[in-house]
């Protein structure tokens, strides 16, 4: 019989682990409680778990010989995942393992001391599926069963996702001061991200000269990773057919002989308003990632009939941008460090 079997009728892949049932083979049975046995080799579970090197230590050249009858040990778990643990043991298991079935795996090899087993399962939570779409699941395993660096990308990614942590089962395995750090490890993030995102609005407007030495009534303060360099990425292109209903908004101020100097440019509101709403989309979903998001579009695109350049300058303008905001964003998270045990 092959290893594995093609069914045409429905397109899958039948799994058979036929040698571990030969009962011709190896000299000790593993019986699991829902009464499946696997015959296996005493000498390779010995290498593979601490468990079973204890408690079937290798004979000695003083060692009576013993018959050939098998030992049999009985193992609380059932046969699915026995089946799993074995093949990790003997090769390698080609499908990929569901989520739900690695804590049970885990939880097995601690209890036996498979180290090797644990560190291939290890691998499998950093696989790139499960990050992106069950993170809470990966750092609650990776966090309870020590995997840092799986913990900490989980946690990562985890800020891609809103603020609800809702209850998974995969929580029984880690402790609550893991938690406690995943909850903390969000909140500083969220920290670091706001002064990216807001704008300054002056309670009480300045006026200020240019290098020209021409007034401007200063209203808005951008946020301070924006710079003359990102003037014509973001403003410029954005600017209104007419003054009326423009913003000034300051990038770096100075003073000299008492007079304080700007430089600064006149910009469409859509902007700041572009702004305030990754702003607030930020508080549950910290890691905004604004490229051509709906969010910070839609100001923009409604206000775009407005501007020199029209929509398709705009839209172009935006993307430019939030590609150098994406940058700052990765850059404040990146020095946000998750505790692990």
């Amino acid at each position: 019989m092959s290893d594995s079997d093609s069914d045409s009728s429905s397109g899958t892949v039948r799994v058979h682990y036929g040698p571990f049932r030969n009962a011709a083979v190896g000299d000790l049975i593993i019986e699991t409680f829902d009464g499946d046995r696997f015959h296996v080799s005493k000498s390779i579970m010995a290498v593979a778990s601490v468990y079973f090197a204890h408690r079937y230590p290798p004979p000695t050249s003083t060692s009576p010989t013993l018959p050939s009858k098998k030992t049999r040990t009985v193992v609380s778990e059932d046969s699915t995942l026995w089946e799993k643990v074995i093949t990790l043991i003997y090769s390698s298991l080609e499908e990929p393992i569901p989520i739900a079935a690695l804590g049970a795996l885990l939880e097995a090899t601690k209890k036996y001391r498979m180290a090797g087993v644990a560190n291939v399962l290890g691998q499998m939570l950093l696989r790139a599926d499960l990050m992106d779409t069950e993170p809470l699941r990966v750092y609650a395993l990776a966090s309870g069963f020590g995997f840092p660096d799986a913990a900490r990308i989980a946690a990562r990614r985890m800020l891609r996702l809103p603020a609800g942590l809702e209850y998974t089962s995969e929580l029984q395995y880690t402790s609550a001061a893991a938690y406690h750090r995943l909850v903390e490890y969000r909140r500083r993030c969220v920290e670091v991200i706001r002064p990216l995102l807001h704008w300054e609005v002056l309670k009480n407007p300045k006026r200020v000269h240019d290098e020209l030495g021409l007034e401007y009534r200063v209203e808005v303060a951008c946020p301070s990773w924006i710079t003359t360099d990102l003037e014509e990425l973001m403003l410029c292109r954005g600017r209104m057919k007419s003054a009326e209903g423009a913003i000034f908004v300051s990038f770096r101020e100075t003073e000299l002989c008492g007079i304080e100097y700007v430089t600064g440019v006149y910009a469409h509101p859509a902007w700041r308003e572009a702004m305030e709403e990754l702003e607030k989309a930020s508080q549950l979903v910290p890691d905004v990632t604004p490229c051509f998001s709906p969010t910070f579009l839609e100001p923009l695109m409604k206000a775009s009939g407005n501007t020199l350049n029209g929509p398709a300058g705009l839209v172009a303008n935006a993307h430019t941008f939030t590609v150098a905001l994406d940058k700052q964003i990765s850059q404040a998270i990146a020095k946000v460090v998750l505790e692990t045990d």
